[in-house]
């Protein structure tokens, strides 16, 4: 990360700020958008009514207590610069994706769809007035990579990875591309956060696989999503800049 100015520290608190103000309806889209799918959202069976009221109240607190964490680190990460837009959109997007994921072992494309359309404006339009609108191309590139990378062993063992995830996976690539001007960069950024978010998802499914004392499916969408702020975060000093 960069060493921060006065309006950069500004810029945290204010990020943070509107994380808590932003907690309760980040919540709220938890709780409905999985609803709002034609699909069923989950095959397991429905807890009752004690257990669902306190599993729904844990969650609800995890996300108000994680929405300002996660918008101050974006806005730590890129400072008191219209570039941390997008990242504030995304960052809130991730966290709601992977409390639903955690929940119901889903990606709905009611979320992820609206996040990856918004933030591809806002990438083009803030590349525009600081650059010049060819400076999205390397977002552009990222989504693309990312998406194919997840989307060949989808396709080779649709059983193995959920499409969901290869779906999510444009939405991480357009944010790990856009961090700087190269491609090289971008593709380097998004193989190092693949690996990161496999090893998180080995280290998951083993502890799941002990806990339960066999194999059961877990999500991999939050392992995807914390291996990219990881690398986001600290890309400079991945890339040596």
């Amino acid at each position: 990360m960069m060493d921060m100015s006065g309006a950069d520290l500004a810029a945290v608190a204010a990020a943070a700020v509107l994380g808590v103000l932003l907690g309760p309806l980040l919540a709220q889209i938890v709780e409905q958008a999985p609803n709002r799918e034609r699909v069923s959202v989950s095959l397991r069976p429905a807890p009752s009514g004690v257990i669902e009221h306190a599993g729904r109240r844990s969650r609800d607190l995890a996300v108000r207590v994680l929405a300002p964490l996660a918008l101050a680190l974006a806005a730590a990460r890129f400072g008191a610069s219209l570039a941390v837009l997008p990242y504030l959109v995304f960052y809130a997007a991730l966290l709601v994706l992977s409390a639903i994921d955690i929940e119901h072992h889903r990606l709905p494309d009611n979320v992820v769809f609206p996040a990856l359309g918004i933030t591809t404006a806002l990438i083009i339009g803030v590349s525009t007035v600081l650059e010049g609108p060819a400076r999205a191309l390397p977002a552009l590139v990222g989504a693309g990579v990312y998406f194919l990378l997840l989307a060949v062993p989808w396709f080779i063992y649709p059983k193995g990875l959920g499409f969901g995830d290869v779906k999510l996976a444009a939405l991480l690539g357009l944010h790990i591309g856009w961090i700087y001007a190269g491609f090289i960069q971008g593709v380097a950024l998004i193989l190092y956060s693949l690996v990161v978010a496999c090893g998180i998802g080995v280290a998951t499914g083993v502890g799941v696989m002990i806990a339960r004392r066999k194999r059961a499916e877990f999500p991999f969408g939050p392992a995807l999503a914390v291996g990219t702020v990881v690398i986001i975060t600290f890309s400079d000093a991945i890339l040596g800049g």
